[in-house]
């Protein structure tokens, strides 16, 4: 058997070498229905788990653990520790040991990318190993941006979504990648003297399209990071070669990259406005640091030392954001993290997580520049040592910035902890960190407990990863699921795979989903109430209305302090309050289920503009004033709100009351987009078609993606007999809601010179759902 052990640890550590280098170039094609990031986390967990186990067996075998030791990496351990401590005591233990399997701040995720960083540390403490996975680190922005420059070239699309798809994930994290290569190939043209001509050429060639992939994406930050970088490789380089004279500073590549850096930095918004036209554009929105901060005050308030638990911050955000937020396009966002992936931890992990963290970094860059200088003053290092220590550093000092100020996804977050695990390795290269070896051979005792720790993980790796597989297999069904629907609309298989998906793993978002299909079905029932038999309702109505309740109130079982279950479950309620003379107990179950989920989010106007309208079905006008009054107290601008009281208005015959109010409201506040969107609709109801035309087009000058203030103007247009202005808004507004069938239906009727409204049934809300 001594003989299978150099197999088994070789296997392992190609395992874990194709699963790095394979995580960011893994792309599938669109039409399966599955989200990148899931795929990759699928592909990285089960390489890293299998590799560990792997390793684990040679260990088992070998009498020996060998692993580096140093404050760098025993602070290291802590952080999962409190990973470890925050969840057993989180709002929600569940969510935070595990949640869906695919998170990135669960435990189990920060475990998986410790292992990791772990066995790279362990694994390219060899030379050959680590020289071969540097050149497969600088290989992989080539094969990336090939597969980019194909997918905005051919007309054969890789992967849906335009330029800004690639196989790293968010747009911003491609330029993060890059920012990464640039770096790299700066490090290796201004460090490493050893190579050829061919060699020196690849990496200009590197460095240039590591340019124009950065340059492409256009975020100031990755600038002002790679900037900062830049130039301490180039003090770095200058002061390793001795001289500071002018002519040396301006003719080095770092030089040129760090004015570059600057010069792009300040041309962020000429970039912008040129790669626009082509379509290179995204929109990424998070809390800012001051909004971080505050929702981090908040939370301390009742979890000062281990926070709300690892991935809730979504849940704590309803509670602690600030009211301001309710003014904004984005008050209905429930983020899942602050302003950076580190400064959200002072939130999730209280002050024990933050101080482990802020312990790491400070000894990570003790260390580095510790290294650094070593490698600067002493000349019997190993030059291939000095220059694997400083690239080392830099990418993962690099990387851990983003981290601080971004909120980095699969991709960034691997290539983090195992560009830290190199450092590692480098530093026991140079002997500034020393091995710690424990071997159990010739001590009996000490080898019956470490055998048993070693048996004991590899059966925790191996329950985890069945654990994991069968998360992994519940969430490809959910995608799959809601691909169908979305595609086809074919609810029938969107139901079957969300049960597969409950069969794998129970999840109160697998329910609240299942729920919400019943009730489309339900709505779809009601459309055609007036023409169809008591009998024949009760019929219909009977298995989705069980099926809704059943599963929004097993959703509420699972997680009783998500808000959006309970919304579910009153959604159900509400939905079959107009036929409260055949089911009883409706009005009851959606007034206590909003009243619970405003208790959750009390800052969320829309909940309130639920109870509203569940008075106004059930007759109750004054009290749907009041639930109105609540929510624009909180939301003066909530245009549903707005148009939810017009209508009273109207049914209390007072329209023209209604209009005043508004044409006053608009006089002070001019600027408001709510307030001329309520007097447009009621110019509108009242049939003064131009003057609702005039509100309407300013308002749609000032925000052009309001689709709900374009479908009004559009049937102005129309009543105008503006037959190709009226298309043109809702070509516009299909555009912008490409699965509105409402929209198609009278763009259908527009074309066919048909009013716009023949055939289409008038909702009791806003025809176009906004955020």
């Amino acid at each position: 058997m001594k003989g299978k052990i150099p197999l088994i640890g070789g296997i392992s550590y190609g395992i874990f070498f194709l699963t790095i280098l394979l995580v960011p170039i893994l792309f599938l094609p669109a039409s399966l229905g599955l989200q990148l990031e899931f795929l990759k986390k699928v592909l990285f967990s089960g390489g890293i788990l299998l590799s560990f186990a792997l390793w684990l067996i040679t260990r088992l075998e070998g009498g020996a653990v060998i692993f580096p030791g140093g404050g760098i990496f025993w602070v290291s351990l802590l952080i999962p520790v409190s990973f470890l401590i925050s969840s057993v005591l989180s709002l929600s233990p569940g969510l935070s040991f595990f949640g869906l399997g695919h998170e990135t701040d669960t435990f189990v995720s920060i475990v998986l990318l410790f292992l990791a960083m772990f066995l790279s540390s362990t694994f390219f403490e060899s030379r050959e190993k680590l020289a071969h996975f540097f050149w497969g680190l600088i290989i992989l922005p080539v094969v990336v941006w090939l597969i980019q420059v194909f997918q905005i070239l051919s007309p054969i699309k890789l992967l849906s979504g335009g330029a800004v798809s690639n196989t790293i994930g968010r747009w911003n994290d491609f330029g993060i990648f890059f920012g990464l290569s640039l770096l790299i190939s700066l490090v290796y043209l201004e460090l490493w003297s050893r190579e050829s001509v061919k060699f020196k050429s690849f990496f200009w060639f590197l460095l240039v399209i590591s340019i124009l992939s950065v340059a492409a994406v256009n975020y100031n930050l990755i600038w002002s990071i790679v900037g900062v970088f830049s130039l301490f490789v180039l003090i770095f380089s200058l002061a390793k070669r001795g001289t500071f004279s002018p002519r040396q500073v301006v003719s080095r590549p770092s030089f040129v990259i760090f004015i570059v850096s600057v010069v792009l930095f300040f041309g962020t918004n000429f970039v912008g406005s040129v790669l626009g036209k082509y379509g290179v554009f995204q929109l990424e929105v998070r809390p800012s640091w001051q909004t971080t901060l505050v929702v981090a005050g908040e939370v301390m308030k009742e979890n000062l030392y281990f926070g709300s638990g690892p991935n809730t911050f979504s849940k704590v955000w309803t509670t602690a954001k600030p009211d301001a937020v309710n003014s904004t396009v984005f008050w209905r966002s429930d983020f899942n993290s602050g302003v950076g992936r580190i400064p959200s931890y002072l939130i999730t992990l209280g002050l024990f997580g933050i101080f482990v963290w802020i312990l790491f970094f400070a000894l990570l860059i003790y260390y580095g520049f510790r290294a650094l200088l070593s490698s600067l003053s002493d000349n019997n290092n190993d030059p291939y040592d000095n220059f694997a220590v400083a690239l080392s550093f830099i990418a993962s000092f690099y990387l851990w910035t983003f981290s601080t100020f971004y909120v980095v996804d699969t991709v960034i977050s691997v290539l983090t902890f195992v560009s830290t695990g190199i450092f590692l390795a480098s530093l026991v290269r140079l002997g500034l960190l020393k091995n710690y070896q424990l071997s159990w051979l010739d001590k009996p005792r000490m080898g019956f407990m470490s055998v048993l720790v070693v048996i004991i993980l590899a059966i925790a790796m191996l329950s985890l990863g069945y654990l994991l597989s069968k998360k992994f297999l519940a969430t490809y069904n959910f995608e799959r699921g809601l691909y169908v629907l979305n595609v086809s609309g074919n609810s029938d298989l969107a139901e079957s795979s969300l049960k597969k998906a409950i069969a794998f793993d129970e999840q109160d978002l697998y329910y609240r989903s299942l729920s919400e299909i019943y009730v489309n079905r339900i709505k779809n029932i009601l459309s055609g109430y007036a023409n169809l038999s008591k009998e024949t309702i009760l019929q219909n109505l009977q298995v989705n209305l069980t099926g809704a309740a059943g599963s929004a109130r097993k959703a509420t079982e699972l997680d009783a302090g998500n808000y959006l279950n309970w919304l579910a479950l009153g959604g159900v309620g509400e939905v079959v309050i107009p036929l409260k003379d055949v089911v009883t107990g409706s009005y009851d179950l959606a007034l206590n289920s909003y009243t619970k989920a405003l208790s959750l989010n009390p800052k969320d106007p829309s909940l309130y503009l639920g109870l509203a309208r569940i008075n106004i079905a059930r007759g109750d006008i004054s009290g749907a004033r009041e639930y109105i009054s609540q929510a624009l107290l909180r939301k003066s601008n909530f245009a549903d709100a707005l148009f939810l009281l017009s209508q009273i208005e109207i049914s209390q015959n007072n329209l023209s009351g209604a209009i005043n109010q508004a044409e006053q409201a608009a006089l002070f506040s001019p600027e408001d987009v709510g307030i001329l969107f309520q007097l447009g609709f009621l110019k509108y109801t009242a049939k003064d078609y131009l003057a609702a035309v005039s509100v309407l087009e300013r308002l749609v000058s000032m925000q052009p993606s309001y689709s709900n203030a374009r479908y009004f103007l559009g049937l102005s247009y129309g009543k105008l007999s503006r037959n190709s202005d009226a298309i043109s808004q809702f070509e516009n507004i299909a555009n912008l809601n490409p699965d509105n069938q409402e929209v198609k239906t009278i763009l259908k009727n527009l074309r066919a010179s048909r009013g716009a409204l023949d055939s289409v049934v008038q909702p009791g809300r806003l025809p176009i759902n906004e955020r």
